[in-house]
């Protein structure tokens, strides 16, 4: 290109090699940076959903036993056939149950209404009181407790409480500690 000759300078679209490499570089920081955190929101979404799933078992017991007028009851379950109380933890599964006798597990007198699967092996979810609950006719509780769900993040633990009153009624708490 002659300069003085009238030509125009004309210029190439596209970035040079040290645009290039300060742009990935700045990049690469706000990912490192960003990391972490994401995976904190992870961790408490998968500790939300769990605690939604098992909240809502809860609300369907207790409107089950006051529809049927007969107690109900809730269980944990590995092959979601029947009641298993050598489990420590709820994230293998819990079955929603007629529980005719009131006796706290499945017999063949009993019907049962929901089966709730495995659910995410990260969130640990434990029960303080025995190892069945349920409800009376009138939807009241015939214990009060606590589930606690855990599920270890950067920040120590990831924690939600449902707490369940004697009068039935059911609550998400962000608060507890974990095992």
């Amino acid at each position: 290109m002659v300069f003085g000759s009238g030509q125009k300078w004309t210029s190439r679209a596209g970035m040079t090699l040290p645009e290039m490499l300060v742009t990935l570089s700045v990049f690469a920081i706000l990912i490192t940076i960003a990391a972490p955190s994401l995976k904190d929101v992870l961790a408490d979404r998968r500790v939300a959903a769990n605690t939604q799933t098992l909240f809502g078992s809860l609300l369907l017991a207790r409107s089950e036993a006051i529809k049927r007028r007969s107690p109900v009851s809730i269980c944990k379950s590995i092959n979601g056939s029947g009641c298993d109380s050598s489990l420590t933890n709820w994230n293998t599964g819990w079955l929603v149950f007629a529980d005719e006798d009131a006796d706290g597990a499945l017999d063949s007198e009993d019907q049962l209404i929901r089966v709730f699967g495995e659910t995410d092996n990260l969130v640990s979810m434990q029960w303080n009181n025995g190892n069945t609950l349920g409800f009376n006719p009138h939807g009241q509780a015939r214990l009060a407790g606590a589930f606690t769900l855990c599920e270890a993040n950067s920040n120590g633990f990831e924690v939600r409480q449902i707490v369940l009153s004697l009068t039935g009624r059911a609550r998400v708490s962000e608060s507890g500690t974990c095992n």
